[in-house]
């Protein structure tokens, strides 16, 4: 599996993104929170899909940030921070507030 790949499986209205890293906790690189958020949203803005879940394969579901390989300049922690755990932190967000709205209609 190349880190930019997420297993996506839909079942009816249930979307399942795998994080299949296991022998990296399912830590993820900067490259892959970016594709990260684009799936959630991606997936939140699909009027068929009600539900997201998020699994890890193996003994840990996300170690966290893997900056192995990563070059130090360019971003600070902050940056890291705001920008990409911000927009998958912001995916959630959106995702959960779509799912209220479609519950109220």
């Amino acid at each position: 599996m190349s880190e930019f790949d997420f297993k996506v499986t839909r079942d009816g209205a249930i979307a399942r993104i795998d994080l299949n890293r296991p022998e990296e906790g399912n830590a993820l690189t900067r490259a892959m929170m970016i594709r990260f958020a684009a799936l959630l949203r991606e997936l939140g803005g699909a009027p068929d899909i009600n539900v997201v879940a998020i699994c890890g394969r193996g003994g840990q579901f996300c170690r966290g940030r893997d900056v192995k390989g990563e070059s130090r300049t360019g971003m600070t922690p902050y940056d890291v921070r705001v920008k990409l755990m911000g927009a998958v932190l912001d995916s959630f967000w959106r995702r959960s507030n779509a799912t209220k709205r479609r519950r109220r209609i």
